[in-house]
């Protein structure tokens, strides 16, 4: 079971309001460094960290816990097109002020 949220945030966001991940990125005008974002991401504790990259994006998968997150960052802005965030045993994903459940 999937959770996707369709809008597009900055990046400093995804770190405060989705997961309590580590700090990604301060937005700024250059481009994504996928090597950054990895090594950002496993700093915050996430395993099992896979980044592709394009000329206009940056997808990242990680894995905490039973938690799996894909999130897909537009390389030039720093902000996210796509997220979608799983819990391996169904359980909904719970953020401060906001769950997140499952379409029916």
């Amino acid at each position: 079971m999937t959770n996707r949220i369709a809008a597009l945030l900055p990046a400093s966001a995804l770190a405060l309001a989705v997961l309590t991940a580590a700090p990604l990125l301060a937005q700024s005008a250059a481009p994504l460094d996928p090597e950054h974002l990895r090594e950002q991401f496993q700093s915050g504790g996430w395993d099992s960290v896979q980044v592709e990259s394009d000329d206009a994006t940056v997808e990242v998968e990680a894995r905490r816990g039973g938690m799996e997150l894909d999130v897909t960052y537009d390389r030039a802005s720093g902000m996210v097109r796509d997220l979608e965030i799983e819990n391996s045993d169904g359980r909904p994903v719970m953020i401060p002020g906001l769950t997140l459940t499952p379409a029916a």
